[in-house]
């Protein structure tokens, strides 16, 4: 189903996603909405966008997308056929760095080690093409 279908008031901000998921959570502890699909906007940022094409070194492409105040992120995983597609799409719209987008993905939840502890995080794991739409598109509907 196109990201179109789904663009209604069930996007959820960055910092909905983190308080309702209670982000950051503990090591080897999973949260509840790990595995699960979540509808979120947020602003790409540009200068942590990674395609595979460019780190071929990289298992998967990958990019960041930041709330409004730009205090949260949550990193986004791309590693499907559609790959290419989507860093194309997200290259398109890098003019517009203020435009929102809108992303359909599962989460994951990661463990991050740090000296002297650990906390858990989410990633979003990206896996088509319609799964990421640009608040500039709405107008093409």
């Amino acid at each position: 189903m196109p990201i179109s279908a789904y663009f209604n008031d069930d996007f959820i901000t960055l910092d909905e996603l983190y308080d309702s998921c209670g982000v950051p959570g503990d090591c080897n502890q999973g949260m509840e909405c790990e595995g699960k699909f979540v509808l979120v906007k947020g602003y790409i940022n540009y200068v942590n966008v990674q395609d595979k094409r460019k780190y071929y070194w990289l298992p998967y492409g990958k990019f960041l997308i930041y709330n409004v105040e730009r205090n949260i992120n949550v990193e986004v995983w791309v590693d499907s056929d559609d790959a290419e597609k989507i860093f194309n799409r997200i290259e398109k719209h890098r003019d517009n760095p203020n435009d929102p987008v809108y992303i359909k993905g599962r989460m994951v939840g990661v463990d991050l080690p740090f000296v002297g502890g650990c906390h858990r995080d989410l990633l979003i794991y990206l896996s088509e093409t319609e799964a990421i739409f640009f608040g500039s598109d709405i107008y093409n509907l």
